[in-house]
């Protein structure tokens, strides 16, 4: 053990201290008189180990250590200069170790993005570590190759890091290629799937879109000859099916017609027959007036025999009589259908101007009334209000404690509802009260109110 170094090294503890010599037992502290430097720092070949780890194999796990001792030590130079020899070796571990950093995230980046890269920067670091395995045996190199030299030489699992190194970045790299190519592959397997399912049936348009999501999901595998063979085999399917729906559509239309024909020729004997009666109906109405009427029935008659258009029975003998009878008798009423119409909207014309004149009076006269109204409210003023208490009017009770011999004997007895009369609001009141004489009397009179004050006062009778 040398001087000035504590016994099992201090590693990460820093610079050794020397205390005072506290006698000739005293374990620390170099003895008198022997020099305290320069010396070899404890720690250099642990970062240059680390940082050597840390690309070769482990990565960041062992650059970020690498990173904080080297960091120590060289703060361990800063602070006492000219007392360590060359800490080159702490330096490289320091640089390796930021290397294995960068490497590291670079390489889970390339793992996530695409397994090639990872692959190839596995590969370039095992080529890195056998390049100085093999410049380990080399002599004479200079000062910095030969140190790392020496380091590889003391380490043991150097050439284990190294194919380390080749199995972290290929089996990444295969990894990753292996995860994108079956995604790629499962990807294009749906697509053409997808195609299988929608071939099978009519939908050209879903069909067309499952060979447009085969050309971008199989891009290296699905060729443009067999692309192009799948957009051709859609077209042939679909003109095949437009073809046979056509082919449908006129076995359809003829079946229809058979049908009619058939049912024409089944039906008309009859039906011709029912239509002739309708004839004859509507030509007794045309003998009683009843021209409007008749014409209608000559127009049911004339649909019930279009419904025989189309078939073989439109040229027979009987459907052309039926239709030159129904055209004729419809153009000899046809000039008093017109004459019976025109007088009609003449009529329903002038009922309407007479409603219209109606209409107009009734307008005027509620404007009027409206008028009046509000002329008679504005010289009445207020409408009284009947008190809910006894029935009683507050004007009229005010007029005749005023107007009373002996206001105090005033007792109010009933009163009817407020009713409008003329320019007046009138009251209908009886009451008890004492006369000039002092004795107590009912009256009843009939009180005449404008603008919330008695007007005038009209006996209707009264009562001892």
């Amino acid at each position: 053990m040398s001087y000035g170094q504590q016994p099992g090294g201090y590693g990460y503890g820093g610079p050794p201290r020397y205390p005072q010599q506290q006698g000739p037992q005293s374990y620390y502290g170099p003895p008198q008189g022997r020099p305290l430097g320069p010396f070899d720092h404890p720690s250099v070949n642990t970062v240059l180990v680390l940082g050597l780890a840390s690309v070769f194999c482990v990565g960041a796990f062992a650059g970020v250590p690498a990173i904080i001792l080297g960091r120590r030590v060289l703060a361990d130079v800063a602070r006492e200069p000219g007392r360590w020899r060359s800490v080159f070796g702490a330096r490289v571990g320091l640089f390796l170790g930021w290397v294995s950093v960068a490497g590291t995230a670079f390489v889970v980046a390339s793992a996530v993005t695409h397994g090639w890269i990872s692959a190839a920067l596995g590969v370039t670091l095992a080529a890195l570590g056998l390049t100085l395995l093999a410049l380990g045996g080399l002599k004479n190199l200079p000062q910095p190759i030969a140190s790392v030299s020496a380091t590889l030489r003391r380490a043991p699992l150097a050439l284990g890091l190294s194919f380390a190194g080749v199995l972290l970045g290929s089996t990444t790299g295969l990894i990753g290629t292996i995860a994108v190519a079956q995604a790629t592959a499962q990807k294009c397997a749906d697509a053409r799937s997808h195609y299988t399912a929608k071939s099978k049936g009519e939908d050209f348009a879903a069909t067309r879109s499952a060979i447009g999501a085969i050309e971008r999901e199989c891009a290296t595998a699905a060729t443009a000859t067999e692309l192009s063979s799948m957009r051709a085999n859609v077209a042939a399917q679909e003109a095949e099916a437009k073809k046979r729906k056509d082919a449908e559509e006129v076995a359809r239309l003829a079946q229809v017609a058979a049908d009619k024909e058939k049912r024409a020729l089944e039906t008309f004997p009859d039906k011709s027959k029912e239509i002739a009666a309708m004839i004859t109906a509507a030509q007794s109405k045309v003998w009683q007036g009843k021209v409007e009427a008749a014409d209608e029935d000559y127009d049911t008659a004339r649909r019930r025999l279009d419904e025989f258009k189309g078939t073989t029975v439109e040229e027979s003998k009987g459907f052309v009589d039926l239709g030159t009878q129904i055209a004729e008798k419809k153009q000899v009423i046809k000039p008093q259908v017109e004459r019976v119409r025109e007088a009609r909207r003449k009529a329903e014309a002038a009922n309407a101007e007479k409603e219209r004149k109606e209409a107009a009076a009734a307008e005027e006269k509620q404007r009027k009334a409206d008028a009046l109204a509000a002329l008679k409210a504005a010289v009445r003023g207020p409408k009284p209000t009947n008190s809910a208490w006894d029935g009683s009017v507050h004007v009229v009770e005010r007029y005749l404690k005023a107007a009373l011999h002996d206001p105090s004997s005033y007792d109010h007895v009933r009163t009817s509802e407020v009713t409008g009369e003329g320019d007046y609001w009138v009251v209908v009141s009886s009451f008890r009260g004492k006369n000039a004489f002092g004795a107590l009397i009912i009256n009843t009179k009939k009180f005449f109110i404008q603008q919330g004050e008695v007007v005038k006062v009209a006996d209707v009778g009264g009562d001892d």
